[in-house]
């Protein structure tokens, strides 16, 4: 049976007093875009290095060993998931806000792509079955590159949109 292990964030607390603190009231000033973006990277930041060590955790995963596999994913769901969470909570200015919305719409569709891979993982009893979850040619793999493909637009986007108020945002994106 797959065990989901729920991983905190740092000080979710914390994280959210960042993310939700103080903007100015209008929304639109330079300042609350240079703290939305501010905020936006210390989350990414936070959970991309969340996710980083599932590797020494789970040094086995992906490498032939399912239940680590197994656990790894689900852990990394969970990360990625309080990640989408953490933005959505942030204070956006008004000009960023359809874009800040195409960024949410694109990691939840990823995730609820995640989600059906994680049950389909559940059910794996093989290496074998792990790489069929994974990377069998099919509609699910298309599905899943597609929504790769947009989350990584969006994030280049969001990058290219700092830029235009100077701000220096490293998302790692995928470009």
């Amino acid at each position: 049976m797959l065990r989901l292990q729920r991983v905190a964030l740092l000080p979710l607390s914390i994280l959210l007093a960042t993310a939700c603190g103080d903007d100015d009231a209008g929304g639109g000033s330079e300042a609350s875009v240079a703290q939305y973006f501010a905020d936006f990277a210390t989350i990414s930041d936070d959970g991309q290095a969340q996710i980083a060590e599932l590797g020494d955790k789970y040094p086995d995963a992906f490498e032939g060993d399912v239940q680590q596999t197994q656990d790894s994913y689900g852990e990394y769901i969970v990360i990625f998931d309080d990640t989408v969470s953490l933005w959505e909570a942030l204070n956006v200015p008004e000009e960023l806000k359809l874009l800040h919305d195409e960024v949410i719409e694109a990691n939840s569709e990823l995730s609820a792509i995640n989600h059906q891979r994680l049950d389909r993982l559940g059910d794996a009893s093989s290496p074998e079955e792990v790489d069929d979850v994974f990377f069998a040619e099919g509609p699910e793999l298309t599905e899943f590159t597609d929504a790769v493909a947009r989350t990584d637009s969006v994030c280049e986007e969001l990058e290219d949109r700092a830029a235009e108020f100077d701000i220096e945002l490293d998302l790692n994106c995928e470009r």
